[in-house]
């Protein structure tokens, strides 16, 4: 685990964080699944 040591961040920490993005629904993000295991 020292391999990946500060590439995650706590995100737990930043759920006060305005800067935070909004998502959207998979339509108005552009994503279009190949198949029924891609919403998993």
């Amino acid at each position: 685990m020292e391999l990946f040591r500060g590439a995650v961040d706590n995100l737990y920490m930043r759920q006060n964080n305005t800067d935070a993005m909004i998502c959207g629904t998979y339509e108005q993000l552009e994503y279009w699944p190949n198949g029924f295991d891609d919403f998993f």
